[in-house]
């Protein structure tokens, strides 16, 4: 499922329309998934998945901007994955969102 989203390269660049993926992976912390007896957590890394054809080289700390209350700033951008880059990123909160453009409609 895509969204539609801005991608701002610098602060006070001017945004890009584009369709994102936005994706929450779970990974556990530890090495004992199976047992029960020992404590473990999940993190939450979510990840953007860009078609190659709308922002061919996504920068790191870009700003993925989706919505007023949803945007993402990118961490490691991944090598082209045929038509897809993936790059990890981290949700903006509170303040950070304060005065981002959002794309229209949002």
């Amino acid at each position: 499922m895509k969204v539609r989203a801005l991608y701002i390269a610098l602060p006070g660049s001017d945004p890009v329309d584009c369709y994102v993926r936005v994706h929450s992976k779970f990974n556990a912390i530890g090495g004992l998934i199976a047992s029960s007896d020992f404590a473990e957590r999940e993190e939450v890394e979510p990840k953007i998945l860009f078609m190659r054809s709308e922002i061919p080289v996504p920068a790191r700390n870009a700003v993925i901007s989706i919505s007023t209350d949803e945007a993402y700033r990118l961490a490691v951008v991944s090598e082209p994955d045929g038509l897809t880059i993936t790059a990890t990123a981290t949700r903006l909160l509170g303040s950070e969102l304060a005065g981002l453009p959002v794309p229209e409609g949002a």
